[in-house]
């Protein structure tokens, strides 16, 4: 059995549990406890306590929050296929639409990498003037004439 499903096992949808009664029941490091935890907070699969820093186990993201799981679902196909700009559309309605933090904070995460990987792709395509411009380009976006500022 692995790590992830032991610590699933020792969880309760109503028994909230911190990370170290979470290590005394499965013999696992509080460490590896909390990386686990916070994957598993982050697929939806446990979630936090909101009274303490406990958790719980999650719901099927597909039953609790269909709204968010519809756009998370667009949002991941339009990423795969290199579409960043729609994804991260896609996934600002996916943020929209939750007011779970553990599901905003997967679609901040998501939409900051389509941000990082929509300016990497402008910049490669600039070719070798990318991170550069000209001082004709400067006027031009001022709305003036080159040497009248």
């Amino acid at each position: 059995m692995d790590r992830k499903s032991e610590i699933l096992k020792v969880l309760s949808p109503d028994q909230p549990l911190t990370a170290i009664e979470i290590s005394e029941k499965t013999g696992i490091g509080r460490r590896e406890v909390s990386k686990f935890i916070s994957d598993l907070v982050e697929s939806g699969e446990a979630k936090i306590y909101t009274g303490r820093w406990a958790f719980l186990l999650g719901e099927n993201l597909a039953l609790s929050n269909p709204e968010f799981y519809k756009h998370a679902q667009a949002a991941e196909k339009y990423e795969s296929s290199g579409r960043y700009r729609t994804a991260q559309t896609a996934w600002q309605a996916a943020f929209d639409s939750t007011s779970e933090v553990h599901l905003r904070t997967k679609a901040v995460k998501h939409i900051e990498n389509c941000e990082s990987k929509v300016k990497r792709v402008c910049y490669e395509s600039m070719g070798e003037m990318a991170g550069r411009m000209v001082l004709n380009d400067i006027s031009s976006c001022l709305g003036s004439r080159p040497g009248q500022f």
